[in-house]
């Protein structure tokens, strides 16, 4: 059986240049969504779980608190926090979304602050409402992408290089913003990718290991995975299922001013960041025309920690983010097609 599928892949990863949009349409299992309906959680950016505690952490757009806390248990509210507004320890918007059980702590950027805030874990669970954060880190020096906090207590972030003009792809970052140094590159490319366009062509995603020791990033226009190490070196690499590179052109806007953009019938890699546990990681494959007004998607790659792919799931309910209890096995999704619900697959 696993040779039927490999066998499928070479044949679609053979054909790609020939037709550009495809679809992956063999499955090693069709999972059938459980949806449960939870009042205020609305349609929020991104989410959560701490399976630990049996908790789910939901990045809301808009309201008084932007995270709002859920049981795993019953779906109650547990708890809210990270203040909305312009004050010193509030936040105007929540961009990403990380727990670090090692420190303790939850992540949460705020971009047009140009800072990450840092949330004790210990007043989530003490049911502290609207507790300040512990910590800031002021970013103005290195405006933040996605950053992500390391084992290290460093930040890896992405690197705009069509401002350096050099070829890291990667800002290595203390807390106290300053660039420790740029580390990593960019994927070689069978289409034309100028130094300008980098930086959009390989848009993504970052996500580090529950033990600290890797990072998986995915890509958003083409279906590459890497496992890096923290400095931002490749360790692995799949390519796949379809074989895709990013294509991109650079339009001149006038004025000595130039804008970057997928081309036409492009296609979308990956939805989000990778979900990594102790033993495998999963990413939402996409792999249709960027342009369309659906951003979500309905395969599930698994994969063992080295990128071995080992199934391909079809999800019957497309999702945009999710996360995964590790202990039971279960994965949580949001669904744009589902306001105030969750969506549960057995997995």
């Amino acid at each position: 059986m696993r040779l039927f599928y490999t066998l499928i892949f070479v044949i679609l990863i053979s054909s790609c240049k020939e037709e550009t949009k495809k679809e992956v349409s063999e499955f090693d299992s069709i999972l059938k969504p459980e949806i449960i309906r939870i009042e205020g959680i609305g349609m929020p950016v991104r989410m959560k779980v701490d399976y630990n505690n049996d908790l789910l952490y939901v990045l809301m757009m808009d309201g008084q608190f932007l995270v709002k806390v859920w049981s795993l248990d019953g779906y109650n509210l547990q708890n809210s926090f990270v203040t909305k507004g312009e004050g010193p320890q509030e936040q105007i918007i929540g961009w990403t979304l990380q727990i670090d059980h090692q420190k303790r702590m939850i992540f949460s950027t705020d971009p047009i602050k140009k800072r990450l805030f840092a949330y004790s874990m210990d007043s989530v669970l003490s049911n502290t409402l609207g507790f300040a954060p512990s910590f800031q880190i002021d970013l103005r020096k290195q405006p933040p992408q996605k950053p992500l906090v390391l084992s290290d207590s460093t930040i890896l972030d992405f690197r705009e290089n069509y401002l350096t003009g050099d070829s890291f792809a990667y800002n290595k970052i203390n807390f106290q913003g300053d660039l420790i140094k740029p580390v990593g590159g960019f994927p070689s490319s069978s289409e034309k990718i100028s130094n300008y366009q980098e930086s959009a062509a390989y848009a993504g995603d970052l996500n580090i290991s529950e033990d600290g020791s890797f990072i998986i990033r995915t890509y958003s226009f083409t279906d590459k995975i890497e496992k890096l190490d923290l400095n931002g070196n490749v360790l692995k690499t799949y390519h796949g299922p379809l074989g895709f590179e990013p294509s991109f052109a650079t339009d001149d806007l006038g004025g000595g001013s130039s804008r970057v953009r997928p081309v036409k019938n492009s296609l979308k890699a990956f939805v989000k960041q990778a979900v990594i546990g102790k033993n495998k990681v999963y990413v939402l494959f996409d792999g249709k025309d960027f342009y369309r007004d659906d951003e979500q998607a309905n395969i599930l790659l698994e994969f063992d920690l080295d990128l071995n792919l080992k199934r391909i799931l079809k999800l019957e309910q497309s999702i945009n983010s999710f996360d995964i209890d590790f202990e039971n096995n279960v994965l949580y999704a949001l669904s744009v097609d589902y306001e105030d619900h969750l969506i549960k697959y057995m997995l």
